[in-house]
């Protein structure tokens, strides 16, 4: 098959051939390139083979490198130079019926990547992701490609996104999550612009807007619910439970994501003078946080702060099991504990302590923030809640101000 027909018009394939010192111009080690050139329609394009031969060593009736100590290497270079662009013609046609000398450029200039759909895999794969980010971009792959399993370049356009959030939508995905999904697709499309493989103006998401719904209010305790909770008292057989409870508190205290909660360890906890600090690298951010629990949720009469007292009984229980010995101090103090598997087991633990809330894992930091958001000032609390944006911080301070004006309203003057 020499030509493809495309909306009532004949167009040839793509006809390929060696051409050697085109420009008639030799570098200063007298030498010219070798370039391959695509004919269509009648239309040509030059591509370099990064070769560069001296004449005598160019036999031009053959289109191979003669005579030279390296010319098997070199020729094969080029041989595979040049299948690379008939495969790619080849692919483009069963796919879309024709291939152009555009297509074709545009796959050259994309050093390789010939579909965005492997561009997005491959910084995927290579890009510093924490497990859980790249988990979470991974499934926005995967249901891209469930829409469409190959995406090209030039095909990402408002039709092409907008058709992606329908499809999202006859899943019967939640609107936030669909807006999640856009979020990762944005990111990947901003990033192949950074890299020059797409043109900024041809970013479909200047036209696409992204609906999302309003964040269901965020659950939180006060310090008297926190107390109830607390005060529960376990028997030998439900140390789970009590292993859950205190990762719980601790996460209240401290406003630390389940993730590194679970990663806790004696090698994370400085003895200072004033008593216990926190030194941790937050594995979603990479930031080093450094916490003071000793001034956290202080109690009276000198007393181990409240953070500090669940950190003392772990490490007294350390100190039991491994008699301080040095090669243990990773040994985690939360081990074991998944985050569906803590959600299911708070729900019982919150109807014990009667706290008429449904309390998960991360509504242990939203309690630190609107704790903490009356006694510090918003920098202070983005810096220990380690938000990128002050306004993610702010939503803590207005809910903890909000919270404030509905209690004094009940007061009767």
């Amino acid at each position: 098959m020499s030509q493809i027909i495309k909306n009532g018009t004949i167009m040839k394939k793509i006809r390929f051939s060696l051409v050697f010192n085109r420009l008639n111009k030799l570098n200063k080690d007298g030498e010219a390139l070798i370039q391959i050139r695509a004919y269509q329609n009648p239309r040509c394009r030059y591509f370099t083979t990064e070769v560069y031969v001296e004449p005598a060593r160019w036999d031009d009736r053959r289109g191979e490198i003669k005579d030279h100590p390296n010319d098997y290497v070199l020729n094969k270079r080029i041989l595979e130079k040049l299948d690379m662009l008939k495969a790619f013609q080849i692919d483009t046609i069963n796919r879309l019926g024709f291939c152009s000398l555009d297509e074709l450029s545009y796959f050259v200039q994309n050093q390789g990547f010939a579909t965005f759909t492997e561009f997005y895999e491959s910084e995927l794969q290579n890009g510093p992701l924490t497990p859980s980010s790249r988990q979470a971009q991974r499934n926005t792959l995967n249901k891209l490609k469930e829409y469409r399993k190959t995406i090209y370049f030039r095909e990402l356009n408002y039709v092409l996104i907008d058709g992606f959030d329908n499809y999202l939508r006859r899943c019967k995905l939640a609107t936030n999550t669909i807006a999640k999904h856009h979020k990762d697709l944005k990111k990947y499309i901003n990033l192949a612009i950074k890299k020059d493989y797409l043109d900024a103006n041809k970013n479909p998401y200047r036209k696409f807007k992204v609906r999302r719904e309003d964040i269901k209010p965020r659950i939180f305790l006060s310090m008297l619910e926190i107390e109830r909770l607390e005060a529960l008292v376990f028997e030998g057989w439900e140390e789970h439970l009590e292993l859950i409870r205190d990762l719980f508190l601790f996460s209240c205290f401290t406003g630390l994501r389940f993730s590194d909660l679970v990663r806790l360890s004696r090698e994370h906890i400085i003895e200072v003078e004033r008593g216990l600090q926190l030194e941790i690298q937050a594995q979603k951010t990479r930031k080093f946080l450094n916490l003071p629990l000793y001034n956290l949720f202080r109690k009276s009469g000198g007393e181990p702060s409240r953070p500090e007292a669940i950190i003392y009984k772990y490490l007294e229980k350390h100190r039991r099991k491994y008699n301080d010995h040095p090669a243990y101090d990773d040994e985690l103090f939360f081990k074991g504990l998944s985050n569906q598997y803590v959600n299911r087991e708070l729900k019982g633990i919150a109807e014990r302590a009667r706290l008429r809330k449904e309390i998960t894992a991360h509504c242990g930091r939203h309690t630190f923030g609107t704790n903490m958001a009356t006694k510090v000032k918003p920098p202070v609390l983005q810096e220990m809640l380690q938000h990128s944006k002050i306004a993610t911080t702010m939503v803590y301070v207005h809910l903890s101000k909000k919270l404030i004006d509905n209690e004094l309203d009940k007061v009767k003057w």
